[in-house]
């Protein structure tokens, strides 16, 4: 019973690891406030008209 508490304990860790990895490259990645999702575009589009 112990090394299965051993291995989840380890994948939970690994999880969240992952996640705060993640979101840290998430904000750091961001040097402009557009990052070219479809919404810019539709927007472009109406004010060319």
């Amino acid at each position: 019973m112990m090394s299965q508490d051993t291995i989840a304990l380890i994948l939970v860790l690994a999880a969240l690891l992952y996640t705060v990895y993640a979101v840290v490259k998430s904000l750091r990645k961001k040097e402009s406030g557009c990052t070219g999702c479809p919404s810019c575009e539709i927007k472009r589009t109406v004010q060319k008209k």
